[in-house]
């Protein structure tokens, strides 16, 4: 298993201070329209939510060693593995079925 990382070890990209220009330069990659009233609007919130993250990775780093981990990852899947044997239950399927062909459903054609 692999431990998680600290969320603290991860670098900000904008320090803590977005921009007007930051907010249009994202909202042109993201093919986002963000009216001009709301760009101003926009910039102090994200702002806010960059220094509050800097708050808390600056406390989670005077932590040290005692930092909290968020939990180990492991696979949650299941394997990929048959879960009946092929054509277990075609009779069943197909006996229920409106009309079938050669062991198959048959369906209106729907492409040319």
């Amino acid at each position: 298993m692999v431990k998680c990382c600290h969320f603290y070890q991860m670098p900000l990209l904008f320090g803590n201070m977005i921009t007007s220009e930051d907010i249009a330069k994202l909202a042109h990659l993201a093919r986002i329209d963000v009216p001009e009233n709301e760009v101003e609007k926009l910039a102090k919130d994200m702002s806010g939510i960059l220094e509050y993250v800097s708050e808390v990775s600056t406390a989670v780093k005077e932590l040290g060693d005692e930092a909290p981990v968020v939990g180990e990852w492991h696979n949650v899947f299941r394997a990929d593995e048959p879960a009946h044997e092929p054509g277990e239950y075609s009779k069943e399927i197909l006996a229920n079925a409106p009309a079938t062909e050669g062991g198959y459903l048959k369906v209106k054609k729907i492409l040319a």
